[in-house]
């Protein structure tokens, strides 16, 4: 709702999903989960937007796969994902208790996967041109 909110009052004209083919309209949100996003036709989505979900996500191929799937041009539409990712594993060596302390302190992390992964899941769902940025702060 405050997607929606927000939108309006930039003076977009935003889609109720019960009526698809309202006229004039230019944005529509959904709310969906992520993994199944059947709501939404094949090629149809200019944008997807993703902040701190991909991470929670146990299944972050069949996720990728279907903002894939969801986006115009074979996947050429724009994804924008903020999200927590490492840049190294946890030390083998450290204690389990340690590791989910930590994980259940900032459920976050429990999910998080390297960089490195994430880049190769994007590529083997189709995305074709990667580009990670990290925001240091």
């Amino acid at each position: 709702k405050r997607a929606t909110k927000n939108a309006e009052k930039r003076g977009y004209k935003v889609v109720d999903i019960n009526d698809i083919n309202d006229n004039g309209a230019n944005i529509a949100f959904y709310k969906t989960e992520i993994e199944n996003m059947e709501l939404i036709d094949d090629n149809f989505v200019n944008c997807c937007i993703s902040n701190c979900v991909l991470n929670l996500v146990p299944n972050k191929l069949k996720a990728f796969k279907e903002i894939y799937r969801v986006l115009k041009d074979g996947g050429n539409g724009r994804l924008a994902i903020s999200d927590i990712a490492m840049k190294k594993s946890f030390p083998n060596d450290l204690n389990n208790d340690i590791k989910t302390y930590i994980a259940g302190y900032v459920n976050c992390i429990s999910g998080a996967c390297l960089v490195t992964e994430y880049e190769r899941l994007l590529k083997e769902a189709g995305f074709r041109e990667v580009r990670l940025v990290e925001k240091k702060g």
